[in-house]
């Protein structure tokens, strides 16, 4: 089997979130601090983390096996750029000899302007990777950071992607029973997913369909409640209220997960809390539980199938 590594872009507070949506894109392992390994090809640009992905031609942990594999086993590049990164940043080789001693060892010229054929380079804690770049990140959710209507709870659009994929790395029909500003349902619409949003503030659903229309996107978006909301889904992700900035009734969150299993068999919802206890009595099966700590809180992502 042909084997893939993902150079993985996360802070320390969402790695726990990367590599979640890494391993459930492309199941596979991290064999240092900033790679994913899979035997599955997948399109990086769906991934909130990943910054590239490429088809694996070598890696160890001595530069010079891979100048002499390229000796051994010349690779046709006409018109290559190589796309080097290394962690840490400082000390250690220099990236740009590196890529020269490649350079000199692939058959054909360089153009760095409109590169025919791209390969990386990656040294992560002393191990070298080396591969052809078979995808790249989108950079598209960064226009989204900044809705026309947002408030100070919401995910960003990001880590909204992360949890979509996590949730449901294939296109399926999703629900956000407690939609705000729509960033999740935007997210999931922009990777394919069949959408539908509803919120218990009758204000959200109209801010959160704006937002989605300015970004060129459609989606089902109303006044609901989670506590009694029906309907047929496959996937539910959402970020519930967190009971800090606005009060939320009593037995709120009791409620809202007895009434989930109706709604759909996979779900992720964010917490400020460790819903943990709640879930379980609600007979649902708490699979996993990742932390992402903010500047002001601890979010919380419950990974839930019915028991």
């Amino acid at each position: 089997m042909t084997e893939h590594f993902y150079v993985i872009a996360a802070t320390e507070p969402d790695r726990d979130l990367a590599f979640a949506e890494a391993d459930a894109l492309a199941p596979g392992a991290c064999p240092s601090p900033h790679i994913w390994v899979s035997e599955r090809s997948v399109d990086a640009g769906r991934a909130g983390f990943m910054v590239l992905g490429a088809e694996s031609i070598w890696r160890g942990r001595e530069f010079g096996e891979l100048l002499r594999l390229l000796e051994e086993r010349p690779i046709q590049a006409h018109g290559f750029a190589i796309d080097s990164r290394k962690y840490p940043r400082r000390g250690g080789p220099v990236r740009q000899e590196l890529c020269h001693q490649i350079g000199k060892r692939l058959v054909g010229h360089p153009n760095l302007d409109e590169p025919a054929v791209e390969f990386a380079l990656v040294l992560d804690e002393g191990e070298y990777y080396f591969g052809r770049i078979t995808s790249r990140q989108s950079t598209d959710w960064h226009a989204r950071i900044h809705k026309p209507f947002t408030f100070s709870a919401a995910i960003g659009p990001r880590v909204a992607r992360a949890a979509v994929n996590i949730a449901s790395p294939e296109p399926s029909v999703l629900i956000d029973p407690c939609c705000g500003s729509g960033t999740i349902v935007i997210e999931a619409a922009t990777l394919g997913h069949t959408v539908a949003g509803f919120d218990r503030a009758p204000e959200m659903p109209a801010r959160a369909r704006h937002n989605a229309r300015h970004f060129g996107l459609d989606a089902l978006l109303g006044v609901g409640d989670a506590r009694t909301l029906a309907g047929d889904f496959e996937v539910l992700v959402s970020n519930l209220p967190y009971d800090l900035f606005s009060p939320i009734p009593e037995g709120f969150y009791d409620d809202v997960l007895a009434n989930l299993p109706g709604l759909a068999s996979r779900m992720a919802l964010f917490a400020a809390r460790d819903l943990s206890l709640r879930i379980a009595a609600a007979g649902l099966d708490l699979e996993a539980l990742i932390l992402q700590p903010t500047h002001s809180i601890t979010r919380h992502l419950h990974l839930i199938g019915q028991e």
